[in-house]
């Protein structure tokens, strides 16, 4: 029975915590989602679950720094000193949330606050790593002009 009510939470939990983020390209879901939900579909205690939201937030991060990479070689060099200072202020907000988060919701009571912690850090990641692809796809476009 307790694992059935912590399914239906994580269940409950992902579709609304992405729920914002959840539109990929064409109403395809990006392969990492993908990933992510064959994997909670085949494992159903709290570590395991967790775990899953954890390798999935690490691929994000990683698919993150594919399009900082990008990013970078596409400004020139004032252009570029923005775009890492901004980048460097949301690594800082980012620490600065997954603290919020573990010390207030992950130390609650209840094992499933543990996964709703993991799946909001996932949240924020997902959202920026989306939002730094489509910077990118602006930028690669041969019609826009970027201000100096």
């Amino acid at each position: 029975m307790k694992n059935f009510i912590v399914l239906f939470l994580l269940i409950l939990l992902a579709n609304t915590t992405f729920a914002s983020v959840e539109v990929y390209s064409n109403n395809k879901k990006h392969p990492i989602d993908v990933q992510l939900q064959q994997c909670l579909d085949k494992n159903y205690t709290t570590a395991e679950m967790n775990s899953c939201l954890i390798n999935s937030t690490n691929l994000w991060l990683d698919e993150m720094n594919k399009y900082v990479l990008l990013i970078n070689e596409n400004l020139d060099k004032n252009q570029r000193n923005v775009f890492i200072k901004t980048q460097k202020a949301w690594l800082k907000y980012y620490n600065c949330e997954k603290t919020n988060i573990f010390k207030n919701i992950f130390t609650q009571q209840g094992t499933i606050n543990t996964t709703i912690a993991y799946g909001k850090i996932l949240e924020i990641t997902k959202e920026r790593t989306i939002f730094l692809e489509e910077f990118y796809k602006t930028l690669s476009t041969d019609n826009v002009v970027l201000p100096k």
